[in-house]
C-alpha cells in the first residue's frame, strides 16, 4: 500500500507521508527489502514527480539496510551506492566523461534539490559494520575536490556545504571488518590496514573542512554556509571521538565579530556539547547572555540551553551560581531587553521552578528566596 501510495498518489504531501514510512514496513526479509528499493528508485528516476517526493525517497533509501542481516544489508547498501552514484554522473556528470562532474548550473531548483538530496543520501549509506563503502566516500571526496562555479549565475554555499557534511559523515571512529572475513574472524576487529585507512580518511577530511573553512573567511558565502557546515562536520567527527575535541574552536566561532548564522551555529554545538555535563560550556553560554553586545545573541544563547536542557535536575539544585546568574538576568540583567527576559525566565521556569522549596528552606539569600516563591 505505501508503494502505491508513494509512486501513484494524487496529493504531494501523502506521496511524501509514504516515502518516510516505506523503510519502516521493511522487516528482515530481503525480498520485501528489494522490493521497497525499487519502489523508491523509481520515484527517484521519475523526472514528473515532485521534487520534495524525490527527496524524501532519496532520504529514506538508506534507512532500509539497517533494519536487514549483516549480508543482506551489505548488498543491498552496496546496490544502494551503485544506483546512486550512477544517478549522479547520469544526471550531473559531464556527456563525454560522465565520472566527472560538470560545472555547477542550479538554474532548475527543482533539480538543485533533488542534487543536494542525493549527496545527504549517499552520507547516510551503511553497510552491516555501520560504515560507508570505500567507494562512496571515494566518489564523494571525488565531488568536493572537482566542484566548479565559475560559469553559475548563483551562490553554491548550500550545496558546497551538503557536499562537506556527506563526507564527513562518512568518517567513523571504528573501521568496518573486510567484507570477505567470516563472522568468527570479523568480531576480533579491524585489521591494521582498515586502522590506516580510517586514519587517511581523517586526515583527508579534516584538511578539506579547514580548507574551506578559510576560504569562507576569504571569499564568503551567502549566509556563511560552508563555515556553518563546517563546524556541523567538525562537531560530528569529535561527537564519534574521531578527531579530538577541541573546545576552544567552537568558543571563538561564538564570539563577537563573526557572522550571527555563524555564532548560532556554535552556540547549538556548544549547547549540545553542555547537554554531556561540560560545566565549562555552560559558563561560556551563560557569559555570552551576560555580557555580549548583541540582543538577539544574548537570547540565543538563553534559548539554546533550554532546547539542549543543559542544565540538569541535580545541577540545578547542587550549583546556586547558576541560579543567582539567571535569577540576575531575569531582572537588571535584562532591564532594556525584552528578548532576553523572556529567554532567562524560560529557562528559570524548565529548570529551576520544581526544585524552589527546597532552596528556599536551605539558601538564606532574600533575593533567592523571592524569586523561588514566585516561581512556585
Amino acid at each position: 500500500m505505501w508503494c502505491y501510495q508513494a509512486m501513484h498518489d494524487r496529493n504531494t504531501g501523502a506521496q511524501y507521508h509514504a516515502t518516510h514510512q516505506l523503510p519502516n514496513v521493511v522487516d528482515r526479509r530481503l525480498k520485501k527489502a528489494a522490493h521497497v528499493c525499487k519502489s523508491l528508485q523509481r520515484i527517484v528516476k521519475d523526472h514528473k514527480q515532485f521534487w520534495r517526493v524525490q527527496e524524501g525517497a532519496l532520504l529514506a533509501l538508506p534507512g532500509i539496510s539497517s533494519r536487514l542481516r549483516a549480508e543482506d544489508a551489505n548488498k543491498i547498501a552496496l546496490e544502494q551506492a551503485a544506483f546512486l552514484m550512477d544517478r549522479f554522473q547520469d544526471k550531473y556528470g559531464i556527456p563525454s566523461q560522465q565520472q566527472l562532474p560538470r560545472t555547477n548550473d542550479f538554474s532548475d531548483i527543482k533539480e538543485y534539490f533533488v542534487m543536494r538530496a542525493l549527496l545527504r543520501s549517499l552520507g547516510k549509506l551503511r553497510t552491516a559494520g555501520g560504515i560507508v563503502p570505500t567507494t562512496v566516500y571515494d566518489f564523494l571526496v571525488e565531488v568536493l575536490h572537482l566542484n566548479d562555479n565559475t560559469n553559475n549565475r548563483f551562490d553554491d554555499g548550500y550545496y558546497l556545504g551538503t557536499l562537506i557534511e556527506a563526507t564527513a559523515a562518512c568518517v567513523d571512529g571504528i573501521p568496518s571488518p573486510a567484507p570477505k572475513r567470516s563472522s568468527k574472524s570479523a568480531a576480533s576487529g579491524p585489521s591494521p590496514e582498515e586502522t590506516a585507512a580510517c586514519t587517511r580518511r581523517t586526515a583527508e577530511i579534516l584538511h578539506r573542512i579547514t580548507h574551506h573553512i578559510n576560504r569562507d573567511k576569504l571569499v564568503p558565502s551567502f549566509q556563511y554556509a560552508v563555515t556553518r557546515s563546517g563546524l556541523r562536520a567538525l562537531h560530528k567527527l569529535q561527537a564519534s571521538k574521531t578527531v579530538p575535541f577541541q573546545r576552544e574552536f567552537f568558543h571563538n566561532h561564538a564570539l563577537y565579530g563573526h557572522d550571527q548564522q555563524v555564532r548560532r551555529t556554535a552556540i547549538e554545538i556548544i549547547a549540545a556539547n553542555s547537554r554531556s555535563g561540560s560545566q565549562q560550556d555552560l559558563n561560556f553560554l551563560l557569559e555570552l547572555a551576560e555580557n555580549d553586545y548583541c540582543p538577539n545573541i544574548r537570547s540565543y544563547a538563553l534559548e539554546a540551553i533550554v532546547t539542549s536542557k543543559s542544565v540538569s535536575s541535580d545541577l540545578a539544585v547542587d550549583d546556586e551560581s547558576i541560579l543567582k546568574r539567571v535569577w540576575g538576568l531575569m531582572n537588571m540583567g535584562s532591564a532594556y531587553e525584552v528578548s532576553v527576559r523572556i529567554a532567562s525566565l524560560n529557562l528559570f521556569r524548565e529548570n529551576f521552578r520544581h526544585e524552589g522549596t527546597k532552596l528556599v528552606v536551605e539558601n538564606p539569600d532574600a533575593e533567592i528566596k523571592i524569586g523561588l516563591k514566585l516561581a512556585a
